[in-house]
């Protein structure tokens, strides 16, 4: 075998089919695909198995496999006879690359050479035979001709001529078919695998012939009752199809033993303007029925976001211990409440003085993190009330989240609180007995009630000092990196000599990211305060290429003393630095160099702390 890489694997998949048909075993039905390797000259099998409202496979063994070394199947594909029909490339030369020794590399990275044979080919038909007492039948090729052939048609064992016959039936739309498929649906039986593919084909031509659009209320009974069809995929296919606003029937599906049809539901429901299914969906949640499955979980996020405040209400009624629903997912739940607002909101409001912390604090981040800083929020008297005793209830670190939520709606209930609240969040940074992720999370809490103060700013800088340890320090300059005062910028810069380069690099990424405090870092330059080669190479390529044109100016000039932006030319880099490797060094001015910088935070031969 001519295989380059991955032996034993697949280094070229291609050619996949999933084995819809009947006419070979019922172990091959809806679970098994045919995936072609043309370097291994094989078609290989994959047995499919539910995993959640997901899938997994594995190879157990092969369908086709060739030791002709020019076999190389490409394709597979289930024929309108249920059997499995192949395309053999029958080509020696199938994998392009590497090149070998000897050989040129050619057009689309293909080697060059005459063996590549473009005009032909080999089809097997691979054929279930049945067994010596029953032999597999062939099944007739249906007439599409005529509407009774095309409805006869969806009930064939093979898809193809079941997708021909409803393509037919949607194009046709003065065929008068719409009677037949509604009794059609109609049907409760299901085959050895527990689906229904007449009813499934049925229901998605309807659609097509736009009869599910909600306007016939015979026709939407008969197909609402489709959703408790005993095959599952009959009743996915039903959520997928009706219109938009039947929310209690499909909220009902979320309790489906099937996680393929609960997921449906889920997204169904995240299609609904009104569905008022937030309370199904909490209890989705709380029973166990989403878990920890990655597609139940994205599309029940969906789905509570589309109903956000009745899920929240929903999770505050409940939640007076332990949240059932993840931190994670209330916070974004909440912040698409907060980007548009309803009209029930101070009800929501009310509730959640009763709810546990568990579920209120990331309820009111993702509040916070949504709502617009303009945006007013006309709050009546019970629900300002609510948020006095709601701030009495929460920890500390989450306090100044609700204060300034209270901002932006433009309460003042909460006023006469906030400097209690920022004394104690700048207590516990100070605290050096806490833990430092303890002290950032004050810290931060602290600068954003305070935003444009400078002494905020000012006292956390100096909490930093050489022994501050790693963690605590750059969290203290992230916090002040938020700050809205045009002074912090000036209060990181004179704080320059207690920072660690680790701490510098945060620091500069604040100072950076401002233009105010940009123009005070350029000052620090020109002043000797700061020195250039503290700005890696890419924030010196920033600077140089500043959208403010004045700070270009400024910049310049000192990028092009020294230490600045790099000669493009190498060589001339290379030409310039050689001679430094050809000078000898000078301890006692390394010495020197050592006790002024590096003693602060290290010892070398007995010196230093």
């Amino acid at each position: 075998v001519r295989q380059v890489d991955w032996h034993g694997g697949f280094t070229a998949a291609a050619g996949h089919a999933l084995y819809t048909a009947r006419s070979w075993p019922q172990e091959y039905w809806n679970r098994t695909a045919f995936v072609c390797e043309p370097t291994g000259k094989l078609v290989s099998t994959f047995v499919l198995r539910p995993d959640g409202a997901g899938f997994r496979s594995n190879n157990p063994w092969n369908i086709l496999a060739s030791d002709d070394e020019w076999s190389a199947p490409i394709m597979a594909e289930v024929g309108p006879d249920g059997q499995l029909w192949v395309i053999d490339w029958y080509n020696i030369i199938v994998q392009h690359n590497p090149t070998p020794a000897g050989y040129k590399t050619g057009k689309g990275n293909a080697y060059e050479i005459d063996l590549r044979d473009k005009t032909h080919g080999r089809i097997y038909r691979v054929v279930w035979k049945g067994t010596d007492t029953e032999p597999a039948p062939i099944p007739p090729n249906p007439d599409l001709s005529t509407v009774e052939g095309q409805l006869d048609a969806l009930k064939m064992g093979s898809m193809l001529w079941r997708k021909h016959a409803q393509r037919l039936m949607v194009e046709d739309k003065t065929a008068d078919v719409v009677q037949q498929l509604i009794a059609t649906i109609q049907d409760q039986a299901t085959d050895a695998i527990g689906q229904n593919a007449e009813v499934v084909h049925a229901l998605w031509t309807l659609h097509g012939r736009g009869a599910t659009n909600g306007k016939n209320p015979d026709y939407n009974k008969i197909m609402a009752s489709t959703l408790e069809h005993p095959s599952p995929g009959v009743r996915r296919s039903a959520m997928m199809v009706l219109p938009r606003t039947s929310g209690g029937a499909v909220a009902k599906l979320l309790k489906d033993r099937d996680p393929q049809v609960r997921l449906a539901a889920l997204l169904t429901l995240a299609e609904m303007p009104s569905s008022g299914a937030g309370p199904a969906i909490f209890q989705a949640f709380s029973t166990g029925l989403i878990g920890e499955d990655r597609w139940l979980r994205d599309a029940a996020i969906c789905a509570a976001a589309q109903d956000a405040v009745s899920f929240l209400v929903a999770v505050a009624q409940h939640s007076q211990t332990k949240a059932a629903v993840s931190p994670d997912v209330l916070a974004i739940v909440a912040e698409h409440v907060g980007r548009k607002p309803p009209a029930e909101f101070n009800n929501l409001l009310h509730l959640m003085t009763t709810a546990d912390a568990s579920a209120t604090q990331p309820i009111l981040a993702g509040l916070l993190k949504g709502w617009p800083k303009d945006r007013r929020l006309r709050l009546d008297e019970m629900s300002e009330a609510s948020l006095v005793e709601l701030l009495e209830k929460l920890p500390p670190a989450s306090r100044g989240v609700l204060v300034n939520l209270a901002s932006r709606w433009g309460s003042k209930s909460l006023e006469a609180h906030v400097g209690e609240i920022t004394k104690g969040f700048a207590s516990i940074a100070a605290d050096t007995k806490l833990k430092d992720a303890d002290r950032v999370i004050a810290a931060k809490q602290l600068v954003d009630f305070l935003k444009s103060d400078a002494e905020t700013a000012a006292s956390l800088t100096k909490l930093i000092t050489p022994r501050t340890s790693a963690e605590l320090a750059n969290g203290l300059v992230e916090a002040i990196g938020s700050s809205e005062s045009p002074a912090a910028g000036d209060t990181l810069i004179a704080s320059w000599p207690t920072l660690t380069p680790t701490v510098r690099q945060t620091a500069l990424r604040a100072l950076l990211a401002r233009a105010d405090w940009t123009k005070s870092l350029i000052a620090a330059f020109e002043a000797g305060q700061i020195e250039l080669s503290d700005l890696s190479l890419e924030q010196k390529q920033s600077l140089a290429n500043h959208p403010d044109k004045e700070l270009v100016k400024q910049i310049k000039p000192l990028l092009a003393k020294g230490g600045g932006l790099p000669n493009p030319d190498r060589q001339k880099v290379i030409d310039e630095l050689l001679p430094v490797i050809e000078t000898a060094g000078e301890v006692a001015n390394g010495k020197a160099v050592f006790k002024k910088t590096c003693a602060k935070c290290h010892t070398h031969s007995g010196e230093g702390t």
